[in-house]
């Protein structure tokens, strides 16, 4: 039987953020909102992604530097990472560091792609 190659999935660029609406009971979500197709830099729910662990993120200074790039992956916050809430912030980064890049005005520039 022949093998069939996947496609690798393709990067999106756009800009993070945070994503929180009246009625959510939990914290604000971490995104990525992907360009619009007509390069319109305006906020699209069709086109925001909720960040997940596996993701695989950049994200890019406002002077071109790349502040962070990896797969994200789900971690506890609270005592030795057994208890406490869940983040997708990455270990060796200060999560209060970490959630300032995605409250940024104007956000900042980032790549995303789906594992």
């Amino acid at each position: 039987m022949a093998q069939i190659d996947e496609a690798p999935v393709p990067e999106e660029r756009g800009w993070i953020s945070t994503f929180w609406e009246q009625g959510m009971e939990e914290p604000p979500w971490l995104v990525f909102q992907g360009r619009s197709p007509d390069g319109d830099e305006r906020w699209d729910r069709g086109l925001m992604r909720r960040l997940d662990g596996g993701d695989r993120l950049t994200i890019i200074g406002d002077d071109g530097e790349v502040l962070w790039s990896g797969a994200l992956r789900w971690r506890r916050l609270g005592l030795f990472g057994i208890v406490g809430p869940r983040t997708l912030a990455p270990a060796g980064i200060d999560e209060a560091l970490w959630r300032s890049w995605f409250v940024r005005k104007p956000p900042l520039v980032a790549r995303w792609r789906r594992p």
